[in-house]
């Protein structure tokens, strides 16, 4: 296999997988407003705390997102 071709299937399935990952990413946003909305509705909470609440959420999924890098990557050297 021609090296250039090798690369250029490894660059086309990262592609894929970026879009995947933003489709993915942008239906969990979409998810969190309604929830958010029916938290501030169901639980009588102000608005400001709904918000807090999301933003919270979404701040926990980039920590756990860098964390979880860091580990397979040490995993990953170990193998």
């Amino acid at each position: 296999m021609n090296k250039r071709n090798y690369h250029l299937k490894y660059l086309l399935i990262a592609i894929f997988m970026v879009l995947i990952s933003g489709l993915l990413f942008g239906n969990s946003i979409s998810q969190l407003s309604t929830v958010t909305h029916l938290i501030h509705q169901q639980e009588h909470i102000s608005l400001a705390s709904a918000a807090e609440i999301a933003s919270l959420i979404i701040l926990s999924a980039a920590i756990s997102t860098v964390l979880s890098g860091f580990f397979v990557d040490q995993v990953g050297r170990i193998r």
